[in-house]
């Protein structure tokens, strides 16, 4: 209801009984039960407002402390966003500063997937000499998305999630 009341106002089911949707369409219909937005569709951008860079540097975060680590330790740093927040500068870099990583910082744009494609390269640069990977796949499509596409906003979420990957000399197998 909090979804469609931000897209439609307070008259929402009368808007949803026009389009022959229910207020429990997301979830029927692709599984979705939540979804969480930094910026509310529709309205100007706020100053100051958080964007894919502070979900990536708090989803970095936790994800160190989670590992017991610091970002000193990280040899390299992979962002994966189709959202950056500014594009023509790098995600990936603005994460390693933040977090004190001397280590480089690539991002990686490639849709849906980014997450998986710098987990991949991040396997990758284990193998050749890294011992220590940070991934960041984040997305802000609420600052993209528009009411007048509501189904597409219903669905569509932001969200940053992180994880360290650290290279086992002594271990003859793949990834574990």
């Amino acid at each position: 209801e909090d979804l469609y009341h931000a897209l439609f106002g307070p008259r929402f089911t009368d808007e949803l009984a026009r389009r022959g949707w229910t207020v429990d369409d997301p979830e029927t219909r692709y599984g979705i039960r939540s979804r969480e937005w930094i910026h509310r569709v529709g309205t100007p951008l706020a100053d100051g407002a958080p964007d894919v860079a502070a979900l990536s540097i708090t989803a970095a975060e936790r994800a160190l402390e989670d590992a017991g680590i610091s970002g000193s330790s990280i040899d390299v740093v992979l962002a994966a966003t189709s959202t950056p927040a500014r594009i023509t500068s790098s995600l990936a870099a603005r994460v390693g500063a933040a977090l004190e990583c001397s280590g480089a910082c690539l991002d990686l744009r490639a849709g849906g997937t980014g997450g998986l494609a710098a987990w991949i390269t991040a396997t990758r640069m284990l193998g050749g000499g890294a011992r220590r990977a940070l991934v960041v796949a984040a997305k802000a499509s609420s600052f993209y998305l528009g009411v007048d596409e509501p189904a597409i906003a219903a669905v569509y979420g932001d969200g940053a999630g992180a994880l360290i990957l650290q290279l086992d000399p002594g271990c003859e197998s793949g990834l574990v």
